[in-house]
This record gives C-alpha cells, structure tokens and sequence, in this order.
C-alpha cells in the first residue's frame, strides 16, 4: 500500500512541477469554448426551452421556501 502511495505522491509533485494539470485544464476550456462556439444556435434553443419549463414550473408549485 505503501508503494501506491508514494506512487501517487511523485505523480501529483511531477503534475505540479511540469505543469501538466494547467496545461490540460487550458486545453480542455479552449475544446468546450469550441463545443460552444459550434453549436451555439442549439444551446440558445436548449437555454430557452429550460426557461420556459422553469417559469411554467414556478407558476405551478407557487412561491416555495428553501
């Protein structure tokens, strides 16, 4: 267990030291914003339906407590 430990331990330091987790982390973002950029048209269609159900809900259940 202990091998597994020090195993996990000199990933995260290498990850830290190289900068492998901000690099994936920024790659990662720019594909999303990419993803968004595409199909932007359908999610402002999704937006809007998820809206329209929110305010259909809030006048069926009336004010609630939280």
């Amino acid at each position: 267990m202990e091998e597994a430990h020090d195993t996990a331990v000199a990933d995260a330091q290498c990850r830290a030291e190289t900068g492998y987790s901000d690099v994936r982390r920024t790659v990662y973002v720019e594909a999303q914003q990419r993803v968004i950029g595409r199909d932007r048209a359908w999610l402002d269609v999704i937006r809007s339906l998820n809206e329209a159900r929110f305010a259909d809900s809030a006048k069926v259940l009336g004010p609630q407590r939280r």
